[in-house]
């Protein structure tokens, strides 16, 4: 389109931003790219290997336009999940604590496979275990049976210790998954709750991960209601 200037970021050599290596972990990762040949470092507070390239693109864009990349660092440094992106709380129960990773806005097949990834990374307490509770990805097309049943792939690739999954779209997945792994199934998000709550333990870690209209975020009202009324 005739543009007078094109700054590329990616990971092939050539990019005017390019990523050498990226070390995703549950409290953020570590990034290490260059930038029109000079080294940078850098890193990220909110977790996921989704933020390897994002963050990337960020700082591109902030050396595009001569803004203070010092400041520009520092704020991704102190970045922190949104609500229903990526936030994880702890949650004490009557049977003990727990964490609470909340990724109910929004789901397709890469981002919900990145989450299963930093699930993977994600501490679990003494006897605890990495459980995913997921709701359908809508608005995939003529191919989302697909996308749902190879999401079985990273749940077995990452080790997920156990599966919840809500929606007709996410049967196909629960199909794919292993029985050790199947945790339980239902036709919507209020119906997979009493399941959830009856499985989980001390020092498990939960992920809720879903697009928006599958009602994930009632499943996470009700983790996050676990821990009883707030006093004064």
């Amino acid at each position: 389109a005739h543009a007078g200037r094109i700054v590329r970021f990616g990971r092939a050599p050539g990019c005017e931003a390019q990523l050498l290596s990226y070390e995703a972990g549950a409290e953020g990762g570590q990034g290490h790219a260059l930038l029109h040949g000079r080294t940078i470092r850098y890193r990220v507070g909110a977790p996921g290997a989704q933020w390897a390239l994002n963050s990337l693109a960020a700082i591109a864009a902030v050396d595009a336009v001569g803004a203070d990349m010092d400041l520009a660092l520092k704020a991704l440094a102190a970045l922190e999940p949104a609500d229903g992106r990526g936030k994880a709380v702890q949650i004490t129960a009557p049977f003990g604590a727990f964490t609470l990773v909340d990724d109910a806005y929004n789901a397709s097949p890469i981002s919900v496979a990145a989450a299963l990834e930093t699930l993977a990374s994600r501490p679990v307490g003494p006897g605890g275990r990495r459980i995913a509770a997921l709701g359908d990805m809508l608005e995939l097309g003529p191919e989302s049976p697909r996308y749902h049943a190879e999401l079985a792939g990273p749940i077995e690739a990452h080790g997920i210790d156990l599966v919840f999954c809500a929606g007709p779209r996410m049967a196909g997945m629960w199909e794919k998954v292993p029985s050790s792994r199947r945790g339980g199934y239902a036709g919507d998000a209020d119906s997979v709750i009493p399941l959830i709550t009856g499985a989980l333990r001390a020092g498990d870690v939960v992920l809720v991960k879903g697009s928006n209209g599958a009602r994930m975020m009632r499943v996470v009202d009700a983790l996050a209601a676990l821990a009883g009324p707030k006093g004064d």
